[in-house]
């Protein structure tokens, strides 16, 4: 299982690397904001809760799980894979 910071694949849309959705970081990284900017990356997350910590072998319960990934979004390009658990984007870890 790939662990992902979002940040780094975000920064590489930022750079040029990949297109991706023009963001800023300024605010807490909430639950509901991770939500939003996956939506806009182009990824269907979910909270990692203890049934899903389980499944994947994880130690904690933190973060959002990818559960999918629509074709040809920044994610897709990014190579952000299903079952890829995000727990921070651009060093703010997310609160779930």
């Amino acid at each position: 299982m790939i662990r992902w910071t979002l940040g780094a694949v975000l920064m590489m849309c930022a750079s040029g690397l990949l297109w991706g959705p023009s963001l800023s970081f300024a605010e807490e990284m909430t639950e509901d904001r991770a939500y939003a900017l996956a939506e806009e990356f182009g990824l269907d997350v979910g909270e990692v809760d203890e049934e899903i910590k389980e499944v994947l072998g994880l130690t904690k319960a933190e973060g959002v799980v990818v559960f999918g990934v629509i074709g040809s979004s920044p994610a897709d390009r990014a190579g952000i894979k299903v079952k890829a658990v995000i727990k921070d984007v651009d060093g703010k870890d997310i609160r779930t």
